[in-house]
């Protein structure tokens, strides 16, 4: 006893460290900045009281509006374009072979004339025909230590030149196009220079706000002038009210707060699942899973160009439901929104959608067993996210035209995002060892090597295993059990008779009897290892732990009844060996293992009875119930005296539709077809 307590306090112990630790990693993902105590939103009425400025600051422009203004200045700069004198040159020198070329005394005025033509557009500059596209109004050449602005209307693109040619000279001179080349070239490092520089040239500020002065009084609306103040105050008050100070203090209350937040869930776990508290590695999973989360907030957060939004969370309910269940799963869920509300911006609005997608998530995916239904709940997680901004922004901004429908797009990505809990599921099962529906699908299909070696080896096991699975399936289900994992331990249970399937009585043929012909301990020796011997084969195949579980318990610590009693009425002046007659355990400890022993005891009592009416299906199922009862084979588990009779309830009538009696053909009498 001494040992379990020591054993308790220690779990107890390493389980405050594990939630310390998990409070100081979460307090140190938090950015050190003061919080405004107010808490605001646009098209709502202020209820605080009146809001005097506390100090001088500048009115903020939204990211939008500065967005705007920059693309406006982007759209007026002037593109940069640089004037090659070397390249001028030999295209001069080109065209001065081959015009003197066709010189003579009767045209000699033409192509003077030519060649100052050419000359005076190759010194201003002749530009390729597709740089036109990249110039608005006003394009700048540069030309050595010189900049020239330039009209669209004046430059002369290397076409332009070639028609202006062949329009003023004749046909005589057309061969000189092939001659005329741009000697302009766009520059594509200085034009994106000044693009560049187009951020510097806006300011981020529209107006001023002086210490004292009224912002706004209590139960006035804010309104889109009134939000921008508001919200610039509160900029303005968390990038100035950290300092030397009083760092420490908010560090401090970061971390008293998160401890908060972290202190509930241990309560809850403690108070409503004591099976996930006093496991170490279930805490450690739930705690990095928020950890996880707060670390992707932060993360998106430092990038301007992403939303928090981006991020799927209510991927935690879902991946918490499929190992343990869906009241966990939202409730922490709604823990780990709160705390990364108190790093975002607008965290009513955060707050509020991302409880609302969470619950949406957890109601429409009852279970991830089937692919499809995933893809449905994305969808329902996006129509969900809609809905709430719509109906936000019709509060805030009173219309629908000041919507920004690019929100969607994050919605959308969130709700793909989802689509990640596959592979993330599996993740999480191998490094904690936790079973999903997923896998205990695969795991149940009768095509496994174990189940087809049963089924080959001792086809009338195999045949009982199949008819406990599916009594342990409904009524798992009817007590809100996971009827799934119930089915699948059903299923392996009896795994370990393949290896000697002739000492059980549903594999003997022709009425010949093993144990005739040996002592009653030794036969209950051979009866007791198939326990042993199903641990070890499922241990060589890799079976999860949970389904070794049914294996161990599904008999318990109870007594071979049959061979005990036998050797007693033998040997009635001799004291039994207990030992030898009894399983080695454990008993059940769960809702689903103890499901499985019972299905399992009532199933083959019932095929030994010699007959089978209502009533000696309901005595017999009644004195199997009594009697786990007195074996104390339920008191590890969290079955109550209601669930005990509705499971009695339940499996007589079972017992009763499986076994009635069949109706007696007529035989035919000679004569009639």
């Amino acid at each position: 006893m001494k040992l379990n307590i020591n054993s308790a306090h220690h779990k107890i112990f390493l389980n405050i460290i594990i939630f310390l630790s998990s409070a100081l990693l979460i307090t140190a993902l938090y950015p050190v900045k003061g919080d405004f105590k107010y808490e605001f939103s646009k098209g709502k009425p202020w209820l605080h009281d009146d809001l005097i400025a506390p100090f001088d600051f500048s009115i903020h422009k939204t990211a939008q509006q500065i967005e705007a203004e920059q693309d406006s200045l982007k759209r007026n700069i002037k593109p940069y374009f640089r004037y090659d004198t070397a390249l001028t040159r030999n295209i001069l020198y080109d065209i001065n072979i081959y015009v003197n070329q066709l010189k003579n005394d009767s045209n000699s005025k033409v192509v003077n004339r030519l060649l100052k033509t050419i000359k005076k557009a190759y010194k201003n500059g002749v530009f390729a025909d597709d740089d036109l596209s990249k110039i608005n109004y006003y394009a700048e050449l540069i030309k050595g230590k010189f900049i020239v602005e330039l009209q669209k209307d004046e430059i002369v693109t290397e076409t332009a030149l070639s028609n202006k040619i062949l329009n003023n000279f004749g046909d005589n001179f057309s061969g000189i196009s092939s001659l005329i080349k741009p000697n302009v070239y766009f520059d594509k490092n200085t034009t994106q220079k000044a693009i560049d520089n187009v951020k510097y040239k806006v300011s981020k500020t529209y107006g001023y706000i002086k210490k004292g002065q009224k912002i706004i009084f209590k139960g006035e609306i804010v309104d889109e002038n009134l939000y921008r103040e508001l919200t610039s105050l509160k900029e303005e008050f968390e990038q100035n009210a950290v300092n030397k100070q009083n760092v420490y203090f908010i560090i401090i209350g970061r971390f008293a707060l998160v401890a908060t937040m972290l202190w509930f869930v241990y309560l809850f776990i403690l108070s409503y699942r004591k099976d996930i508290f006093v496991n170490t590695k279930n805490i450690t999973f739930l705690l990095l899973l928020i950890i996880l989360f707060v670390a992707s907030a932060r993360a998106v957060l430092s990038f301007d160009k992403l939303s928090i939004y981006i991020i799927p969370f209510a991927m935690i309910p879902i991946i918490i439901r499929t190992f343990f269940d869906g009241r966990l799963g939202l409730y922490i869920s709604i823990i780990t929104i709160l705390l990364i509300a108190g790093m975002v911006p607008n965290s009513y609005e955060f707050a509020f959608s991302q409880i609302s997608v969470s619950m949406s998530a957890i109601f429409t995916l009852q279970n991830i067993n089937k692919r499809g239904k995933l893809f449905t709940t994305a969808l329902v997680v996006i129509i969900t996210f809609s809905v709430i901004y719509f109906a936000s922004s019709f509060i805030q901004e009173g219309n629908w035209t000041s919507i920004n429908f690019n929100n969607f797009v994050w919605f959308i990505g969130s709700g793909l995002l989802l689509l990640t809990a596959y592979p993330l599921i599996y993740v999480f099962e191998r490094l904690f060892g936790f079973l999903s529906d997923i896998t205990l699908m695969e795991l149940s299909d009768t095509n496994q090597p174990l189940l087809r070696n049963l089924a080959e080896k001792a086809p009338g096991t195999f045949q009982h295993s199949i008819q406990v699975a599916n009594i342990a399936e409904e009524l798992t289900r009817k007590l809100n059990g996971n009827p799934l994992l119930a089915r699948t331990g059903a299923l392996y249970h009896d795994i370990g008779k393949s290896l000697n399937p002739q000492f059980f009585i549903e594999n003997q043929q022709m009425g010949i009897n093993p144990h005739d012909n040996i002592e009653f301990d030794k036969s209950a020796e051979i009866i007791i290892s198939h326990v042993c011997d199903g641990v070890k084969l499922a241990k060589e195949h890799n079976l999860p732990h949970q389904i070794i579980d049914f294996i161990k318990t599904h008999h318990g610590n109870t007594k071979v009844q049959y061979f005990y009693r036998s050797f007693i009425n033998k040997y009635p002046d001799k004291v039994p060996d207990e030992a030898k007659f009894t399983y080695p355990g454990p008993r059940p400890f769960s809702k689903e293992t103890a499901i499985v022993m019972l299905s399992d005891s009532v199933e083959a009592a019932t095929r030994s009875l010699k007959t089978v009416t209502e009533e000696s299906i309901s005595q017999m199922v009644d004195k199997i119930i009594n009697h786990l009862i007195d074996e104390q084979q339920f008191i590890y588990t969290n079955l109550t005296f209601n669930d005990i009779t509705l499971l009695k309830s339940l499996l007589q009538k079972k017992m009763a539709n499986i076994y009635h009696e069949r109706i007696e053909y007529p035989e035919l009498k000679k004569g009639k077809a």
